[in-house]
């Protein structure tokens, strides 16, 4: 492209029909190195999900489907993100309710299983009852499994990679990390932990990875039929013992006139955390984005 000149947009899956839960990320070593992903919308024959992956910032890209050959359920929830050793991480949601967590080494052209997240089963006694906030898998043959998850996200920091989802029997938000300490090298994942949650329910969550391996969940609580009410956890230590604290609502009272969110069930929203870059900084900067009629967008520092 000309020096200056606006870059134009760019049909990345170049296929026929509507595609949804779209992610894209950069590599960092690389600008000009991008990945993208995306889930076909009202597939019958459960082809897979779309992978796009270009060298020159766009102009070209070479296509493929993963996740291809699922026998029951769909894949879906795909997600991606690039650490500092130019290590791509994929995520998404296997037909079976796992959280497949794939990796690259090589700029996107090839992924290798790093792990399968398989969600911890719910306390002895609980009753096979779907949340609210997981009621839009109604119609799905798995949804009373013990060991299916939903709406995963992939999220990197200096020295850890984690994936966070919401367990579908019992609403719990839980998450599972694992160190990185170079390109292509990681260490196993920890355990599913479960984040304290409201009446144990959450869902949309979002992760963000601090300068010092701290990790903050945020996700969203359905508060009533009009609202929800955002909410965070963090576990100073990451990969250390700590674990997650207790959660509390975000923004704090007194920091913002705005705290409540419309209900994902609703509208297409979700909470979104983001550690400012700088080492030094200690604030953390989070959003919510609605699409709708209404297209609204908060942001606030805590």
């Amino acid at each position: 492209m000309p020096p200056g000149a606006p870059w134009p947009n760019f049909d990345v899956s170049a296929r026929p029909g509507n595609e949804a839960e779209n992610t894209i990320a950069a590599n960092p070593l690389d600008p000009l190195n991008v990945a993208a992903m995306t889930c076909p919308v009202g597939r019958k024959n459960l082809a897979g999900l779309f992978l796009g992956v270009s060298f020159d910032g766009g102009l070209t890209w070479t296509r493929r489907l993963v996740a291809t050959g699922a026998q029951v359920g769909h894949t879906c929830d795909e997600r991606l993100a690039w650490d500092r050793y130019g290590n791509l991480w994929m995520s998404h949601l296997e037909a079976n309710g796992h959280v497949f967590v794939g990796l690259s080494a090589d700029g996107g052209v090839r992924f290798r299983k790093a792990a399968d997240i398989v969600p911890t089963a719910p306390r002895a006694g609980t009753a096979p009852t779907a949340p609210p906030a997981t009621r839009a898998l109604a119609g799905r043959p798995d949804r009373f499994s013990s060991h299916v998850g939903d709406r995963p996200s992939v999220s990197v920091g200096p020295r850890s990679v984690w994936v966070d989802y919401t367990n579908v029997l019992t609403g719990a938000v839980q998450a599972a990390g694992a160190k990185v300490t170079g390109r292509g090298r990681f260490g196993s994942f920890s355990p599913p932990e479960s984040v304290p949650t409201r009446q144990g329910h959450g869902d949309f969550g979002g992760l963000a990875v601090g300068p010092h391996g701290q990790a903050l969940v945020i996700y969203e609580n359905i508060a009533g039929p009009r609202r929800s009410r955002i909410y965070t956890a963090l576990d100073p230590d990451g990969l250390g013992p700590r674990g997650f604290g207790p959660r509390g609502c975000w923004p704090a009272p007194g920091s913002t006139r705005w705290t409540s969110f419309p209900p994902s069930r609703t509208g297409a929203s979700a909470p979104m955390p983001g550690w400012p870059g700088t080492p030094a900084a200690a604030g953390l900067t989070a959003g919510c984005t609605r699409s709708g009629p209404r297209q609204r967008s908060r942001t606030a520092t805590t």
